[in-house]
């Protein structure tokens, strides 16, 4: 078992994803992990959070906790909150596919793409942010939003971070509830004494 990851402001990240009775990591929808980890005194981790945990790690060269996120990021994806594009400033795209491209270091290249990408989804300096996952990786980050009518009909969308061969995904485009399942770790406040 690899020990709870302090990440920042008293926030520790618990040290590996949720496991199931059988000893599996435990697969659920967005939704479903809010609630479970709220009744546990945690929340899911942010995009911004998950960033800045890559980056702490290879500092510090804790390798094991590292690998133990990717493999989880590989193997079933982890959930990594929610994003409501009812209040969101990304731009809209008419279909996911026609951005100017979703892998993540074209977008930064603009100043509405950079911008949003920093206040909604990483918090946190959006080149600085993609070398960090590139790094953490070895894959480039990629993004998944919904179109036009996806964002309008229901606008509250899960985040996940999944691997492609050459890919570090960042999935928006599913709903809390929707066909999207993959694992889960919690953040919750340390406690000092």
């Amino acid at each position: 078992m690899i020990e709870p990851i302090p990440v920042r402001n008293n926030l520790v990240l618990d040290g590996e994803a949720v496991y199931d009775p059988n000893g599996n990591y435990r697969i659920e929808n967005q939704q479903n992990w809010e609630k479970d980890l709220t009744k546990m005194g945690k929340r899911l981790p942010t995009v911004g959070e998950y960033i800045i945990t890559f980056n702490q790690l290879m500092n510090e060269q804790n390798i094991p906790a590292l690998n133990k996120i990717l493999e989880e990021i590989y193997f079933n994806m982890l959930c990594a909150g929610k994003i409501n594009f009812s209040k969101s400033n990304f731009p809209e795209v008419d279909n996911r596919h026609e951005l100017p491209t979703n892998y993540l270091d074209n977008l930064v290249k603009d100043p509405t793409w950079r911008k949003s990408l920093e206040e909604e989804l990483f918090h946190y300096d959006a080149q600085q942010a993609l070398d960090i996952m590139q790094r953490a990786s070895g894959r480039k980050p990629y993004l998944w939003l919904p179109n036009i009518r996806e964002r309008r009909e229901r606008p509250k969308k899960a985040i996940w971070l999944s691997f492609n061969e050459d890919r570090f995904n960042i999935v928006c485009v599913s709903g809390l509830t929707g066909i999207q399942y993959g694992a889960a770790r919690g953040i919750e406040a340390s406690i000092t004494n």
